[in-house]
């Protein structure tokens, strides 16, 4: 499940490949401030994750990653976060 979203999004829900912004590898795109995920602890990203969602995080661009994360469910950002940490 979370290869799957992380490399080609959730369609159904419109939700976007994270490696369209955050690259296949996790290594981000500085230029365009996406931030490197490639072997963060998953416990941090889910925290990010779930921040995003509550709108306590709003350095997003365009609240990017908020309407991403509002359409996902806690297994699912769970499952992401474990992921990008094995990322590299």
């Amino acid at each position: 499940m979370a290869e799957s979203i992380y490399r080609a999004g959730v369609k159904d829900l419109s939700v976007a490949a994270c490696s369209a912004c955050h690259s296949p590898t996790g290594d981000g795109n500085a230029p365009a401030g996406f931030p490197s995920l490639s072997g963060q602890h998953a416990e941090y990203t889910l925290q990010q994750l779930k921040d995003f969602r509550a709108g306590v995080r709003q350095n997003d661009t365009s609240a990017m990653m908020r309407s991403v994360v509002e359409r996902l469910t806690d297994k699912e950002l769970e499952a992401l976060s474990s992921y990008v940490s094995g990322l590299n």
